[in-house]
């Protein structure tokens, strides 16, 4: 029985110690970074889905023209994971860290870490098509107005 207990730990430390590491995958710093300094694009509202164009919509009303310094209050991201165009919308009233949604609106909900991990190592092109700082449109179509 001893011995078997010895195996046992034995091949735990060893088969524990293995790292299990893929190089060409990102971590979460790294995604974030990334999706940070995204470039910034400028798409027409006719160009994006009838509940993103509402959301900033909504955002805009919300926060043009209220000065916060240089805070930013709302934006947009938009990407592809699995040959789908995906989004992320923030507003300064968000609370989540990172919440993205797919074209139709329907948000992605990452059901295990496996799947959240996949998402931040394989979503790619990630473009800054809509940001509003210090209640300025910086990227994107102008205020409510011109939409």
């Amino acid at each position: 029985m001893k011995n078997k207990f010895v195996f046992f730990i034995l091949m735990m430390v060893i088969f524990g110690c293995r790292e299990n590491h893929d190089s060409t995958k990102i971590d979460e710093d790294t995604f974030l970074k990334n999706f940070e300094s995204a470039p910034s694009v400028i798409v027409p509202s006719s160009e994006l889905p009838e509940w993103l164009n509402m959301w900033i919509d909504n955002a805009s009303k919300d926060f043009v023209g209220k000065s916060w310094a240089s805070v930013v209050m709302a934006e947009v991201h938009r990407g592809i994971w699995r040959d789908r165009t995906v989004y992320q919308a923030t507003s300064g009233y968000s609370s989540a860290k990172f919440n993205p949604f797919y074209e139709n609106g329907e948000c992605i909900i990452f059901h295990d870490t496996k799947e959240y991990d996949n998402f931040i190592s394989t979503s790619q092109n990630w473009e800054l098509i809509f940001q509003i700082v210090g209640g300025i449109v910086t990227v994107g179509e102008g205020g409510t107005k011109s939409r």
